[in-house]
């Protein structure tokens, strides 16, 4: 990539890393539901068995999914930070051209 030379890249380009920042976080958000369908699944399990073995083992394997729901859980949260933060100022370039232009004109510069 090379560095933006005027607004209209600069904008360009912040468009580009929204959409993949919102695409990922889409991704991690269904990763976390998946996991926690599969813990609530763990944790009734765990609470039918009898067997201490067994009850151990799950409980062992419940906190090995907890800890990964956790990491995706930051994740999620970061990247839905920095899509906001990226998205306020493409909303300022939105306002910025309708200032400028038509409100009616659709903004020319969120596709190549």
């Amino acid at each position: 990539m090379c560095k933006p030379r005027n607004v209209i890249d600069l904008h360009k380009k912040r468009y580009r890393v929204y959409k993949a920042l919102v695409a990922r976080y889409l991704e991690l958000d269904s990763y976390y539901v998946q996991l926690w369908n599969n813990l609530e699944v763990l944790r009734s399990a765990a609470n039918l068995v009898t067997v201490a073995e067994v009850r151990n083992y799950l409980f062992d394997a419940i906190k090995r999914l907890e800890a990964i729901a956790l990491r995706v859980c930051r994740q999620r949260d970061k990247y839905d930070l920095w899509a906001e933060k990226i998205f306020a100022t493409c909303n300022l370039m939105y306002s910025a051209y309708g200032r400028v232009y038509s409100p009616e004109e659709e903004f020319p510069y969120n596709y190549e």
